[in-house]
């Protein structure tokens, strides 16, 4: 199996590659700054949603608070 340049640099190995000293910070640096800035092309996508606030606890008919249950 050959390693391409962009191989050397893959988040998966480049501790190990940097540990062993096969590549250089320096090395590492120099090729984030080559990349290309592709912010543009980027999409948002919500992890989270926004859940409505959960009702007021109904009173039961002996003044006490009924339990409130929530399919979440």
């Amino acid at each position: 199996m050959t390693t391409t340049q962009n191989d050397k640099f893959d988040i998966r190995t480049r501790d190990r590659e940097l540990r062993n000293g096969t590549i250089a910070k320096q090395d590492v640096e120099k090729y984030m700054k080559s990349l290309p800035d592709e912010a543009s092309n980027a999409e948002e996508i919500p992890v989270f949603e926004e859940v409505a606030a959960e009702p007021a606890a109904s009173v039961a008919p002996h003044g006490s608070v009924a339990p409130t249950f929530s399919a979440v």
